[in-house]
Formats: structure tokens, C-alpha cells, sequence
């Protein structure tokens, strides 16, 4: 019952679907049967898994082949702090555009495929 005391976070990846953290370490779900989950490690090749029943860690096979990256589980976090903000907020914020001034700056379009004859 060690396993049980694991702590892990359930996040949304950026398709809306549930993603495993633990210790810097994100996993996908691999496989449901009714209450229980079967996660690996979203690095293709990794054979890190963890196992859960109503989300409490029934097995942990913690044995990862690359080292833990918490600079992107940080970074995924503050991503989707600003898709839910995005999503509940019905007005546009023009704050981040404007210059020291309060003025709009001028913004650079790459890759515009108009042409001028």
C-alpha cells in the first residue's frame, strides 16, 4: 500500500484529454477497464508505467530511461491556465500589445501568402 500514497496530479493535456504528472514525470492513458487506469509515460520507447483505481496508484513501475523534465510540466501548467482563461473570457485584452506609451505596436505577419502584381 506504499503505492497508494503516491502523489500525483490529473491534468488536461492540450486536447482536452488526461494527463498523469508525478515527479516531473508526465504519463498517457493506455488502457481503461472500468474504474481502472493504466497510464505509460508520454516519451515513445519509455517503460515507465503506473496503474490506478478510482485515481489512486495501485502500482507504480517507476523505472524511466530519460530523466525527468519539470521545466515542462511547469511550462504545460501556465499553457493551461491561459487555454481556460481564453476560453471563459469573451472580450479581446489588448494590454499585452501595447508599447510603454499605451500604444498599440506594430506586429510582424510571416509568411503572408498574398502577393503583390
Amino acid at each position: 500500500m506504499a503505492n497508494a500514497m503516491l502523489a500525483v496530479n490529473f491534468v488536461p493535456n492540450k486536447f482536452g484529454r488526461v494527463r498523469l504528472e508525478q515527479n516531473g514525470y508526465q504519463y498517457m492513458v493506455k488502457t481503461t477497464r472500468g474504474d481502472r487506469r493504466y497510464w505509460k509515460c508520454i516519451v515513445p520507447l519509455c517503460p515507465a508505467t503506473i496503474n490506478t483505481h478510482y485515481d489512486t496508484v495501485t502500482k507504480n513501475a517507476n523505472h524511466h530511461s530519460h530523466p525527468a523534465s519539470t521545466i515542462r510540466v511547469k511550462a504545460e501548467a501556465v499553457l493551461n491556465i491561459m487555454r481556460e482563461r481564453c476560453m471563459k473570457e469573451t472580450t479581446p485584452n489588448t494590454n499585452n500589445l501595447r508599447g510603454g506609451k499605451g500604444k498599440v505596436t506594430q506586429l510582424r505577419v510571416y509568411g503572408s501568402h498574398s502577393r503583390s502584381s
